[in-house]
């Protein structure tokens, strides 16, 4: 036996176990087939659900470095996380959130921060306020917490469950959560 032929053994088990697919299959002539388990599981629940698209990202000229998304450089800040003091676009939160779906989770309650890992279950819509530096003006949120990023004010209009954001997006998102709960036997 080469040691050619047992490298090649070698990966085909790592793949397999780690993977749950053959590389190699019958030496290299056919094509890579799905091995049964958790990968195709989860694409066939995620495609069951059919998630909708995330709104394109749109490029947006002479925003302010510290209210950039720091995620996809396009998008103003416009979602603060409760559990750290970091936040993002809404398209990228959301992104975030749809990579954590999992096989028997594709309705996940939590996300990790993308820059210090903080687990995300709260989330809270950023309202720019104009007024003075504490906030006060005609057009305040009043008791929302107060957010200043780059001497802008900012209020948290409201801190909601990471599901129920995602339901409140859209209708299309609304009937993805409405399904994966179905999915999963949850009554909400």
């Amino acid at each position: 036996m080469s040691i050619e032929y047992v490298t090649l053994e070698l990966v085909e088990e790592m793949a397999a176990v780690f993977l749950g697919m053959t590389i190699f299959g019958n030496g290299g002539t056919e094509e890579p087939q799905q091995a049964p388990g958790a990968a195709s599981d989860l694409i066939s629940t995620l495609e069951r659900l059919s998630p909708p698209e995330s709104p394109p990202l749109n490029s947006i000229k002479g925003i302010d470095e510290a209210l950039e998304c720091k995620i996809c450089f396009c998008n103003e800040i416009n979602v603060r996380f409760k559990e750290c003091t970091h936040g993002a676009c809404s398209a990228c939160t959301l992104g975030i959130w749809r990579s954590k779906a999992e096989i028997h989770n594709p309705l996940p309650s939590w996300f990790p921060c993308h820059l210090c890992r903080a687990e995300i279950n709260r989330l809270g819509a950023l309202i720019q306020v104009s007024g003075d530096e504490n906030g006060d003006s005609s057009t305040s949120l009043g008791s929302g917490e107060k957010v200043t990023m780059s001497s802008v004010i900012f209020r948290v209009f409201q801190w909601v469950d990471i599901r129920e954001w995602v339901k409140d997006l859209s209708t299309e998102w609304g009937e993805y959560v409405r399904k994966a709960n179905e999915e999963l036997g949850n009554t909400q």
